[in-house]
């Protein structure tokens, strides 16, 4: 049987695939795992085609959608997301992450009646299988099918999947071979997708390791916090050790199971240099031990790895969007009343520690808009 070779290139190619999976067909095309069989999901027919190519009993296979925004949409009709799922679903896709979400029955099945997919098709034990791949290829079919589609690794077998198109042809034998090809756009990566479970409690297990170690995924769902003033020695250290503090007392549940990084920096800071002894007390006087510190200057870098930057006084807020300005609706003052907190350098001690008092009363506003749920910093 021939093959039909359709180039991504051209305006009509993935019209041309999208037809063929409506008609019941299978297009073999890359995704950003592997090269995979694509079919539409609400045709019994496509179904028994794809697993007849691939050779292997039929089991569930990932609903596969062309982008973030269908993904999340997809979760809010099955469950209630927590933080830490809802951040997963914003920084990894369309990424190399399959879903499995389990939702109870009067969640589930119409949802699956709402696609005009039958049971088991694309969920498993009660739990629905999700992805969006990034690639051009995949996106562009799934977004010109007129209806589900689901893809399935072009492997017949346990063995390693293929790198390339060709190399899945080739794994094809018996005259059983997919209606058409659509080439173009970057090659597989050649490792299939991390499977990634959604818990009740809100939780994430990787249950899977694929393309993406469970390591980094792990590092990429800390939500960062950076505090920024002028020398980095009193005010935005005094902030940081606070924030920590609170984050520490509320443990690993806080913010919906979202790790929270603290960090601090200043616009004019030297490298390496200590806090000032009376930023070190005032916070001793709140409970707080300020902890090894060493002042940090205030780089883009900095400022982009950061999820939310607190300035103690407008300065430091232009500064900060001066040195990243695609950064700026991020950095944010201090003080959610847009006011200065002024630098108590030079001042005796209590001054610091009335300075440290409205730090730990802001930091505890900021943190519960964050999070909503960190406890306060009980002062002494």
């Amino acid at each position: 049987m021939a093959v039909q070779r359709l180039d991504l290139a051209t305006p009509e190619a993935a019209q041309h695939a999208a037809a063929i999976i409506d008609d019941g067909g299978v297009v073999l095309l890359a995704t950003d795992t592997t090269p995979a069989l694509g079919a539409r999901a609400d045709r019994p027919d496509a179904l028994a085609r794809l697993w007849e190519i691939k050779g292997l009993e039929p089991s569930p296979l990932a609903l596969h959608l062309p982008a973030a925004g269908r993904v999340r949409a997809a979760i809010d009709e099955l469950i209630t997301p927590s933080p830490i799922q809802a951040l997963l679903i914003d920084r990894f896709f369309p990424g190399a992450i399959q879903l499995i979400v389990p939702a109870e029955p009067d969640r589930l099945e119409p949802w699956l009646t709402a696609l005009g997919v039958e049971p088991g098709v694309v969920d498993t034990s009660g739990a629905a299988l999700l992805r969006a791949p990034a690639h051009p290829a995949a996106t562009a079919l799934i977004t010109a099918a007129g209806g589900p589609v689901v893809m399935a690794s072009a492997n017949t077998d346990d063995a390693t999947p293929p790198r390339d198109l060709d190399g899945a042809l080739a794994r094809f034998t018996g005259g059983c071979v997919p209606t058409g090809v659509l080439a173009g756009g970057p090659d597989p990566a050649g490792q299939p997708s991390t499977a990634v479970r959604f818990e009740p409690t809100g939780g994430l297990v990787v249950v899977r390791e694929g393309l993406l170690e469970e390591r980094f995924i792990r590092k990429r769902l800390e939500r960062t916090v950076l505090f920024v003033c002028t020398g980095n020695t009193c005010r935005s250290p005094m902030a940081a050790a606070i924030a920590r503090a609170a984050v520490e007392a509320a443990g690993p549940l806080a913010a919906g199971g979202v790790p929270i990084r603290v960090r601090s920096a200043g616009t004019t800071a030297a490298e390496g240099m200590p806090a000032t002894p009376e930023a070190v007390e005032a916070v001793r006087s709140l409970g707080i031990a300020m902890g090894a510190h060493a002042s940090t200057p205030l780089t883009r870098d900095l400022i982009e790895s950061a999820d939310d930057i607190f300035a103690m006084t407008h300065s430091h807020r232009h500064m900060a969007q001066a040195i990243a300005p695609a950064s700026g609706d991020r950095i944010r003052m201090l003080d959610p009343a847009d006011a200065d907190i002024p630098d108590p350098i030079g001042h005796p001690q209590p001054v610091y520690d009335e300075t440290a008092e409205r730090i730990r009363e802001l930091v505890e506003q900021r943190l519960a808009s964050i999070t909503g749920t960190l406890p306060k910093v009980p002062a002494s």
